[in-house]
């Protein structure tokens, strides 16, 4: 507001004294040309006579761009940058060219034919896309060579050579296993196949890795390095991708239910968008002929007036036909999301649990998430902008062709292809807007880690140098971001700015030259440039939505294709009922069971397993990590089949009944107890069915925690039931999580009871009272089965029949006295032949150390015998000695009784001290000196209950105090002489 007031008032002083400020600035310009030798002629406008001083500006203006952006001058800070990734790159070359090299720990393992997936760590071969960013940098998106690694020598030329013969062998492996996945994902063979294979297979099922790996070679590897790949494996890749997609898309029939509601209304968004397009166009471009009209008096002010007003109105309504129909497909979009996300989670959900454990849950999450939200949005937000952009480059086709049809088409057919270089403009202007973007953020990780580990930066003092490097990579990135900028504005964005403003200028000339030649008015020619400006824009418009409407069909496929998997063993509402029965008794039966998990089918679990189990019956199983244990009750609970045998409950297959009914019967405690982040009250009833989960009490579920050793610590919550119990139960401890398990477990009202190591991640005091509460849980099941595994054998005691397993079958079985009358055998390499139970039970409770005790005691007394014969020979030596050993430390610590007892005596001789220190010390010391004469002319030991403690102290005997005796045999070398308070 000053400046424009201080402007004013100079300006008005300047006219009121007659100069004229014009006059005065051309004065002023040809004067500071004159100076430099030069008229206004010889700049401006371009001619013969200017072209010199033109030529000079833009040379100049080159020159300084040149210096300034693309120098290519290397600094100190880039030079450090690109030393330490060259460092690292021929570190990462050298490594990858090793990967053949010998390794003795695998010779071992086959030579001794251990070649399981689990104890041989095969090596493989680096992925092609690892050794491509070896050898190009996809960050900065440059090759390597740049950095100054010799593209003539080694190791580039190795790790390039090996990057080609890895290319071809990716794709080749790409289409193999992807043709597998497909036929095994209809039923078909999977006999023959490598365990490697089998473990592979689940990643290529939806095509999405071979996908990945075409564009990984189209987009990048092609561009940096040529044609390297063979054709025919390039042909073959995008045939087997083709294939894939049509296999997909034809399951398009599974979203025609979500999809079918929906369409009225998208068509009638489609409608006003239509509307607005054509209307909109003509409507707005028709009112520059109205001040032709006015000029030429063909029209009144009445009539310009009631058309300006119409027209206007049109654009009201076109204006909300369109933001009305975006407004719509915005709510189509939605519901369509929401319906496809509900199908997608309810159908996932209702997988077999070989479909979790063969796919990743990182696919599941995208699928769910980022597929359903891409396919929602493409499939009505395109088709959309589609529509627009056609109708509206037919309103304005149509209007331009009605002005002129010569102009229509000298400013039709340019369009297109000054369009089409627009676009490519723009690409590249996105793919060095990501490239920035890279570099960016693997900037800012370097740094928010070193301040994420500040503590182990200090530790090792690394602050100065992690300074010096961040400024180093600061500058680096700096010099990028000068070159990106210079690049982007003055060789992308300058030649687009061109392209349009030299469309306009051009339509302009064209539009005056039929004004001179009367063919046009002044406001047609205006319309006509304005059209053409619109109808370049549109033309750019489909160049972009074309590709984006393409990729359209890949997240549809994968939708599909989720969406039309059937499970085998869980239910669905379009498989057959099955039978519900209203309970069950227990009677489970194993005939020759086989399994093998889907996820390694090479690895067999179980071998022709069979045992049977008596309703009320509580059994159970023991066993070396890995045996089959937790896999059978997998089975009883019906997460997998087996594949071969059969398994019987209560007389019939197990698959003949419903999955969910026979679950809601069985309750599971585990050695992992889950807990979601809900109430206590909402985890104890979670799992029971809607009708009961609505009618249960407090009562019923205070009575639950009672039995379960629970209510105690829940009532001390302020909340108690509503207490949340956070995610996976954190706020609760182990002891307390495993509790609410066992109150989950009996509100149920179970039949099958199964308990997989229910205590063995507890402490021993919340052993005990979850062991109890556990009791009391078995106690009330009499009706049903109990099925019990656990490590420690000792709560297995009380069990009506326990089993043994190894190697996934059964060893022995029955009850703990007849298990342990069982001998143990053993071959010369150690493996079991009989006694397995026998064996863990010594194993657990320390058989050979209780002999080894023994051994030790007999020792020790023949021990105290010798001394006590050295004592006789020599009385009055060897007891001065004794007494010297004696009080330099007999090591084993007392009893708690004897270390009482001992306190106390001394603290009433310490008493009768002081009261007859003074009268009776005479006494005493002469009393002494008889006593010792006395002994020595006896030739006889003190009483040994007054001077020898008592057994347990001889044990603990310090080994310095041994060594001083003469004649004592050595002491016996074991762990058990290192005693310890209680022992």
């Amino acid at each position: 507001l000053v400046l424009v007031t201080v402007g004013a008032y100079i300006w008005q002083l300047c006219n009121d004294s007659g100069v004229d400020l014009s006059l005065q600035g051309v004065r002023l310009q040809d004067g500071i040309l004159a100076s430099a030798g030069l008229s206004f002629d010889s700049c401006w406008p371009p001619s013969k006579k200017s072209a010199p001083f033109l030529a000079t500006i833009v040379v100049c203006f080159a020159a300084y761009v040149k210096q300034a952006f693309f120098s290519g001058k290397e600094t100190d800070e880039s030079k450090r940058v690109r030393d330490m990734k060259k460092r690292l790159l021929l570190a990462q070359m050298t490594q990858a060219l090793r990967w053949k090299d010998f390794d003795p720990k695998q010779e071992e393992l086959e030579k001794e034919d251990k070649t399981d997936c689990d104890k041989l760590d095969k090596k493989q071969p680096p992925a092609a896309k690892d050794l491509f960013e070896m050898i190009y940098d996809d960050i900065e998106e440059r090759h390597v060579t740049e950095y100054g690694i010799p593209a003539d020598q080694e190791p580039y030329m190795s790790t390039l050579a090996l990057f080609r013969e890895r290319l071809t062998a990716d794709f080749v492996d790409a289409v193999r296993l992807t043709d597998l996945a497909r036929q095994a994902a209809d039923g078909g063979p999977a006999e023959g196949l490598d365990g490697d294979d089998l473990k592979r297979m689940s990643e290529f099922m939806d095509g999405t890795k071979l996908q990945e790996l075409l564009e990984l070679y189209q987009k990048k590897i092609r561009g940096a390095f040529g044609h390297i790949l063979p054709k025919h494996r390039l042909t073959a890749a995008e045939n087997c991708q083709r294939r894939v997609a049509l296999e997909q898309r034809k399951g398009w029939a599974v979203l025609w239910p979500a999809l079918r509601p929906l369409i009225p209304t998208y068509l009638l968004a489609i409608s006003l968008m239509a509307f607005d397009s054509m209307v909109g166009c003509v409507t707005y471009n028709g009112l520059s002929s109205l001040l032709d009209g006015v000029a030429a008096g063909t029209m009144s002010m009445e009539e310009l007036k009631w058309i300006t007003l119409q027209a206007y109105l049109k654009l009201v309504f076109c204006i909300f036909a369109h933001l009305g129909s975006w407004a719509i497909v915005g709510k189509v979009t939605s519901q369509f999301r929401l319906k496809v996300r509900s199908q997608i989670m309810s159908n996932m959900l209702r997988q077999d649990m070989k479909f979790f454990d063969v796919i990743p849950s990182g696919i599941l999450q995208e699928r769910l998430n980022s597929d359903a939200e891409q396919l929602a949005s493409k499939m009505f937000h395109l088709p959309n902008q589609l529509v627009h952009h056609f109708f509206l480059s037919l309103s304005v086709s149509y209007t331009l062709y009605n002005l002129n049809r010569q102009l229509f088409l000298t400013v039709f057919i340019p369009i297109p292809f000054i369009s089409c270089a627009c676009y490519f403009i723009i690409r590249c202007m996105d793919k060095l807007g990501q490239r920035q973007r890279k570099v960016g953020e693997h900037m800012a990780a370097n740094t928010m880690e070193v301040i994420k580990e500040i503590r182990t930066v200090r530790e090792f003092a690394m602050e100065g140098e992690e300074a010096e490097k961040f400024a180093a990579n600061s500058a680096y990135r700096a010099e990028i971001e000068e070159y990106a900028s210079g690049l982007h504005h003055l060789v992308f964005i300058s030649p687009l700015i061109c392209l349009f403003e030299g469309v306009r200028f051009f339509c302009t000339y064209l539009g005056g030259t039929y004004v001179a030649a009367g063919a046009l008015s002044v406001g047609q020619a205006i319309q006509a440039g304005a059209l053409s400006n619109d109808l370049q824009h549109i033309v750019q418009g489909f160049f972009h939505i074309l590709p984006e409407l393409v990729t359209t069909f890949q997240p549809l496929g994968r939708v599909c294709d989720l969406l039309s998997l059937r499970p085998k063993i869980e239910p669905h509402p379009d498989l057959a009922p099955k039978l519900k029965p209203q309970t069950f008794r227990g009677a489970i039966e194993f005939k020759d069971v086989d399994f093998s998990f889907p996820a390694e089918p090479q690895k067999q679990i179980l071998f022709k397993l069979s045992f049977s189990i008596s309703p009320g019956q509580k059994v159970g199983f023991v066993g070396a990590t890995g045996s089959g244990k937790s896999t059978s009750i997998k089975l009883i609970e019906r997460f997998y089949q087996p594949q071969a045998g059969s398994i019987l409950l209560d007389g019939r297959p197990i698959g003949d009944y419903d999955v969910h009914h026979l679950r809601r019967h069985m309750s599971v405690v585990a050695q992992d107890t889950t807990l979601f982040a809900m109430t206590i009250r909402e985890n104890i009833i979670y799992g029971l069915p809607q009708h009961r989960r609505d009618k249960i009490t407090d009562m019923e579920i205070e009575d639950a925690c009672k039995k379960a050793n629970a209510w105690a610590f829940v009532q001390d919550f302020p909340r108690r039931l509503e207490t949340y119990a956070g995610e996976r139960g954190v706020k609760l401890s182990g002891g307390q999580k495993q509790r609410l398990a066992i109150a989950r477990a009996i509100i149920r009202e179970p039949s099958i009871i199964l308990l997989d190591e229910a205590t063995s991640a507890l402490d021993s005091k919340a052993e005990v009272v979850v062991t109890e509460a556990l009791d009391k849980m078995i106690a009330e099941n009499a009706s049903g089965c109990t099925i019990i595994i656990a490590h420690r054998l000792t709560t297995l005691k009380t069990c009506d029949r326990i089993f043994v397993m190894d190697k996934g079958s059964i060893r022995e079985s029955g009850l703990h006295e007849q298990l342990m009358k069982i001998a143990v055998e053993k071959t010369e390499s150690g493996e079991m032949l009989k006694g397995w139970y026998r064996d863990l039970w010594e194993t657990q409770h320390g058989k050979q150390a209780d002999s080894s005790c023994v051994k030790f005691l007999e020792a020790e007394n023949e021990r105290l015998k010798q001394e006590l014969a050295v004592f006789r020979a020599e009385p009055s030596k060897r007891l001065k000695r004794f007494k010297l050993g004696w009080a330099k430390g007999i090591a084993a610590p007392l009893s708690a009784q004897q270390q009482h007892r001992q306190q106390y005596q001394q603290q009433q001789q310490q008493q009768q001290q002081q009261q007859q220190q003074q009268q009776q010390q005479q006494q005493q010391q002469q009393q002494q000196q008889q006593q010792q004469q006395q002994q020595h002319q006896q030739g006889d030991l003190p009483d040994m209950h007054n001077v020898l403690p008592p057994a347990p102290l001889l044990l603990g005997r310090a080994n310095s105090a041994r060594e001083e005796k003469v004649g004592a045999p050595p002491p016996l070398e074991l762990e058990e002489s290192k005693t310890t308070p209680g022992w």
